[in-house]
Protein backbone atom coordinates (compact mmCIF):
# COMPACT_ATOMS: atom_id res chain seq x y z
CA UNK A 1 0.00 0.00 0.00
CA UNK A 2 1.52 3.57 -0.80
CA UNK A 3 0.96 6.40 1.54
CA UNK A 4 -0.68 9.39 0.67
CA UNK A 5 1.61 12.54 -0.05
CA UNK A 6 2.34 14.40 2.56
CA UNK A 7 1.16 17.97 3.33
CA UNK A 8 1.86 20.40 0.98
CA UNK A 9 2.26 23.36 3.63
CA UNK A 10 4.90 20.72 4.82
CA UNK A 11 6.68 20.22 1.73
CA UNK A 12 6.66 24.13 0.74
CA UNK A 13 8.37 24.41 4.29
CA UNK A 14 9.92 21.47 5.15
CA UNK A 15 13.30 23.33 3.04
CA UNK A 16 13.34 25.59 6.38
CA UNK A 17 13.05 22.83 9.04
CA UNK A 18 16.09 21.54 11.36
CA UNK A 19 16.69 18.27 10.54
CA UNK A 20 17.06 15.61 13.75
CA UNK A 21 14.39 14.47 16.15
CA UNK A 22 10.77 14.92 14.95
CA UNK A 23 7.21 14.19 16.88
CA UNK A 24 4.40 13.79 14.53
CA UNK A 25 1.01 14.51 16.56
CA UNK A 26 -1.82 12.19 15.27
CA UNK A 27 0.06 10.96 12.64
CA UNK A 28 -2.14 8.63 11.37
CA UNK A 29 -0.77 6.76 8.58
CA UNK A 30 2.27 8.12 8.34
CA UNK A 31 1.86 10.54 5.26
CA UNK A 32 4.50 13.66 7.03
CA UNK A 33 6.46 11.29 9.04
CA UNK A 34 7.42 9.64 5.65
CA UNK A 35 8.72 13.27 4.29
CA UNK A 36 10.95 13.40 7.53
CA UNK A 37 12.39 9.76 7.01
CA UNK A 38 13.62 10.57 3.23
CA UNK A 39 15.08 13.33 4.64
CA UNK A 40 16.99 11.13 6.82
CA UNK A 41 15.24 12.62 10.78
CA UNK A 42 14.46 10.27 13.28
CA UNK A 43 10.43 10.36 13.88
CA UNK A 44 8.07 9.81 16.48
CA UNK A 45 4.70 9.03 15.77
CA UNK A 46 1.79 9.23 17.87
CA UNK A 47 -1.48 8.29 17.38
CA UNK A 48 -4.51 7.15 19.23
CA UNK A 49 -5.37 4.56 16.26
CA UNK A 50 -3.63 0.92 16.67
CA UNK A 51 -4.22 0.46 12.94
CA UNK A 52 -3.11 3.57 11.57
CA UNK A 53 -0.34 3.20 13.33
CA UNK A 54 -0.12 -0.55 11.60
CA UNK A 55 -0.03 1.11 8.38
CA UNK A 56 2.23 3.82 9.30
CA UNK A 57 4.84 1.26 10.23
CA UNK A 58 3.97 -0.65 6.46
CA UNK A 59 4.49 2.20 5.15
CA UNK A 60 8.01 3.25 6.77
CA UNK A 61 9.03 -0.12 6.34
CA UNK A 62 11.22 -2.12 8.98
CA UNK A 63 14.22 -0.76 10.11
CA UNK A 64 13.67 2.56 9.33
CA UNK A 65 14.36 5.43 12.40
CA UNK A 66 10.64 5.65 13.20
CA UNK A 67 9.52 5.20 16.50
CA UNK A 68 5.26 4.31 16.82
CA UNK A 69 3.55 4.97 20.29
CA UNK A 70 -0.40 4.29 20.53
CA UNK A 71 -1.14 6.96 23.07
CA UNK A 72 -4.85 9.34 23.98
CA UNK A 73 -3.06 12.52 23.57
CA UNK A 74 -5.02 14.10 26.66
CA UNK A 75 -3.87 11.58 28.91
CA UNK A 76 -0.29 11.08 27.68
CA UNK A 77 2.27 14.12 28.63
CA UNK A 78 5.20 15.16 26.21
CA UNK A 79 8.45 15.15 26.79
CA UNK A 80 9.96 18.47 27.52
CA UNK A 81 12.47 20.04 25.14
CA UNK A 82 13.47 16.94 23.01
CA UNK A 83 12.09 17.63 19.39
CA UNK A 84 14.18 19.63 16.78
CA UNK A 85 10.59 19.88 14.83
CA UNK A 86 6.89 19.23 16.28
CA UNK A 87 4.14 19.00 13.60
CA UNK A 88 0.52 19.04 14.06
CA UNK A 89 -1.17 18.43 10.70
CA UNK A 90 -5.14 18.80 10.78
CA UNK A 91 -5.46 17.77 14.13
CA UNK A 92 -6.68 20.20 17.08
CA UNK A 93 -6.64 19.64 20.99
CA UNK A 94 -6.27 23.14 21.95
CA UNK A 95 -5.27 22.12 25.62
CA UNK A 96 -2.14 20.59 23.68
CA UNK A 97 -0.62 23.92 22.50
CA UNK A 98 1.18 24.38 25.76
CA UNK A 99 2.85 20.95 25.29
CA UNK A 100 3.78 21.45 21.96
CA UNK A 101 5.45 24.43 22.42
CA UNK A 102 7.50 22.92 25.35
CA UNK A 103 8.42 19.58 23.50
CA UNK A 104 10.01 21.99 21.47
CA UNK A 105 13.90 22.10 21.44
CA UNK A 106 15.35 25.88 21.79
CA UNK A 107 15.52 27.27 18.28
CA UNK A 108 13.37 24.19 17.18
CA UNK A 109 10.27 24.65 14.93
CA UNK A 110 6.48 23.92 14.82
CA UNK A 111 4.65 23.28 11.99
CA UNK A 112 0.93 23.43 12.65
CA UNK A 113 -1.75 22.98 9.90
CA UNK A 114 -5.92 22.38 10.97
CA UNK A 115 -9.43 23.67 9.83
CA UNK A 116 -11.06 26.70 10.12
CA UNK A 117 -14.48 27.65 10.77
CA UNK A 118 -15.26 27.67 7.45
CA UNK A 119 -14.26 24.29 7.07
CA UNK A 120 -17.91 22.81 8.47
CA UNK A 121 -19.76 23.99 5.51
CA UNK A 122 -18.03 20.85 3.38
CA UNK A 123 -18.98 18.76 6.00
CA UNK A 124 -15.49 17.31 7.20
CA UNK A 125 -14.99 17.92 10.33
CA UNK A 126 -18.57 18.44 11.53
CA UNK A 127 -17.69 19.19 15.19
CA UNK A 128 -17.25 22.59 15.75
CA UNK A 129 -14.97 21.91 18.16
CA UNK A 130 -12.45 20.60 15.87
CA UNK A 131 -12.45 24.11 13.69
CA UNK A 132 -10.31 27.22 14.28
CA UNK A 133 -11.53 30.59 14.46
CA UNK A 134 -9.93 33.38 12.30
CA UNK A 135 -6.39 34.53 13.87
CA UNK A 136 -6.79 31.56 16.92
CA UNK A 137 -3.39 29.87 15.68
CA UNK A 138 -2.11 33.04 16.58
CA UNK A 139 -3.06 33.15 19.77
CA UNK A 140 -2.45 29.55 20.80
CA UNK A 141 1.24 29.65 19.82
CA UNK A 142 1.70 33.32 20.72
CA UNK A 143 4.73 32.21 22.72
CA UNK A 144 6.81 30.81 19.56
CA UNK A 145 8.32 33.30 16.91
CA UNK A 146 6.30 33.48 13.89
CA UNK A 147 7.87 32.48 10.32
CA UNK A 148 4.90 32.19 8.49
CA UNK A 149 0.87 32.13 8.91
CA UNK A 150 -1.37 32.08 6.38
CA UNK A 151 -5.36 31.43 6.54
CA UNK A 152 -7.35 30.72 3.64
CA UNK A 153 -9.22 28.29 1.14
CA UNK A 154 -6.53 26.10 -0.27
CA UNK A 155 -6.49 23.19 -2.87
CA UNK A 156 -4.50 19.57 -2.13
CA UNK A 157 -4.39 16.95 -4.22
CA UNK A 158 -7.37 18.01 -5.76
CA UNK A 159 -9.61 18.67 -2.53
CA UNK A 160 -10.82 21.73 -1.10
CA UNK A 161 -10.11 23.13 2.46
CA UNK A 162 -10.36 25.75 4.61
CA UNK A 163 -6.80 26.02 6.46
CA UNK A 164 -5.08 27.51 8.93
CA UNK A 165 -0.88 27.21 8.28
CA UNK A 166 1.54 28.30 10.69
CA UNK A 167 5.49 27.86 11.09
CA UNK A 168 7.22 28.93 14.23
CA UNK A 169 9.94 28.80 15.98
CA UNK A 170 11.33 28.60 19.66
CA UNK A 171 13.25 31.18 20.91
CA UNK A 172 16.97 29.94 21.90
Amino acid sequence: MRAAAPSAFLRSVGGRLPRGHVLDVACGAGRNSLYFLQRGDRVLGIDASYERLTEARAAAGRGSPFDLLQADLERFPLPAERFDVVLNCRYLQRSLAPALSRALRPGGMLVFETFLREQLELGHPRNPDFVLEHDELLRLFSDLRVLHYEEGLFDEDGRAAHLARLLAQKSL
